[in-house]
Protein backbone atom coordinates (compact mmCIF):
# COMPACT_ATOMS: atom_id res chain seq x y z
CA UNK A 1 0.00 0.00 0.00
CA UNK A 2 1.43 3.78 -0.63
CA UNK A 3 0.89 5.76 1.93
CA UNK A 4 0.20 9.32 1.02
CA UNK A 5 2.33 12.30 2.10
CA UNK A 6 1.52 14.12 5.07
CA UNK A 7 1.23 18.09 4.55
CA UNK A 8 4.35 19.89 5.79
CA UNK A 9 1.66 22.16 8.01
CA UNK A 10 0.20 19.42 9.69
CA UNK A 11 1.22 20.63 13.06
CA UNK A 12 0.64 24.03 14.56
CA UNK A 13 2.72 25.19 17.47
CA UNK A 14 1.07 24.96 20.79
CA UNK A 15 2.49 28.83 21.87
CA UNK A 16 0.54 30.19 18.57
CA UNK A 17 -2.23 28.33 18.89
CA UNK A 18 -2.70 29.63 22.43
CA UNK A 19 -2.38 33.68 21.50
CA UNK A 20 -5.45 32.75 18.51
CA UNK A 21 -7.59 31.08 21.05
CA UNK A 22 -6.28 34.35 23.53
CA UNK A 23 -7.35 36.33 20.39
CA UNK A 24 -10.78 34.98 20.20
CA UNK A 25 -11.01 35.34 23.98
CA UNK A 26 -10.76 39.17 23.39
CA UNK A 27 -12.76 39.36 20.75
CA UNK A 28 -15.94 37.95 22.70
CA UNK A 29 -14.43 40.92 25.10
CA UNK A 30 -14.60 43.61 22.89
CA UNK A 31 -18.15 42.74 21.29
CA UNK A 32 -19.87 45.26 22.42
CA UNK A 33 -23.40 44.49 20.44
CA UNK A 34 -24.09 41.11 21.36
CA UNK A 35 -22.65 40.41 24.13
CA UNK A 36 -23.85 41.86 28.00
CA UNK A 37 -21.22 43.80 30.26
CA UNK A 38 -20.96 41.40 32.76
CA UNK A 39 -20.22 38.56 30.44
CA UNK A 40 -17.62 41.22 28.16
CA UNK A 41 -16.20 41.99 32.03
CA UNK A 42 -15.65 37.91 32.76
CA UNK A 43 -13.65 37.66 28.87
CA UNK A 44 -11.28 40.41 29.89
CA UNK A 45 -10.50 38.68 33.00
CA UNK A 46 -10.18 35.02 31.08
CA UNK A 47 -7.98 37.31 28.46
CA UNK A 48 -5.77 38.57 31.50
CA UNK A 49 -5.74 35.07 33.21
CA UNK A 50 -4.38 33.52 30.31
CA UNK A 51 -2.06 35.63 28.89
CA UNK A 52 -0.64 36.05 32.27
CA UNK A 53 0.07 32.60 32.46
CA UNK A 54 1.45 32.76 28.82
CA UNK A 55 4.20 34.67 30.15
CA UNK A 56 5.21 32.67 33.01
CA UNK A 57 5.05 29.22 31.96
CA UNK A 58 5.38 28.99 28.05
CA UNK A 59 7.61 32.51 27.66
CA UNK A 60 10.09 31.57 30.41
CA UNK A 61 10.19 28.20 29.02
CA UNK A 62 11.23 29.16 25.57
CA UNK A 63 13.52 31.56 26.93
CA UNK A 64 15.06 28.53 29.21
CA UNK A 65 15.75 26.21 25.91
CA UNK A 66 17.44 29.29 24.25
CA UNK A 67 19.43 30.16 27.12
CA UNK A 68 20.48 26.15 27.52
CA UNK A 69 21.42 26.45 23.60
CA UNK A 70 18.22 23.78 22.86
CA UNK A 71 18.55 23.34 19.09
CA UNK A 72 15.96 20.92 18.81
CA UNK A 73 12.63 22.35 16.54
CA UNK A 74 9.22 22.51 17.65
CA UNK A 75 6.79 19.50 15.92
CA UNK A 76 5.82 22.60 13.42
CA UNK A 77 9.45 22.82 12.76
CA UNK A 78 10.45 26.01 14.02
CA UNK A 79 13.46 26.27 16.30
CA UNK A 80 12.96 27.89 19.96
CA UNK A 81 14.64 31.55 19.29
CA UNK A 82 12.44 31.82 15.73
CA UNK A 83 9.33 30.80 17.80
CA UNK A 84 10.52 32.86 20.07
CA UNK A 85 10.69 36.15 18.13
CA UNK A 86 7.53 35.13 16.25
CA UNK A 87 5.53 35.19 19.53
CA UNK A 88 6.89 38.21 20.54
CA UNK A 89 5.86 40.13 17.58
CA UNK A 90 2.41 39.46 17.88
Amino acid sequence: MTETPLPADRYLDRELSWLAFNDRVLDQARDARRIPLIERAKFLAIFSSNLDEFFMVRIAGLKRRIAAGVAVPTVAGKMPGELHTELLDR
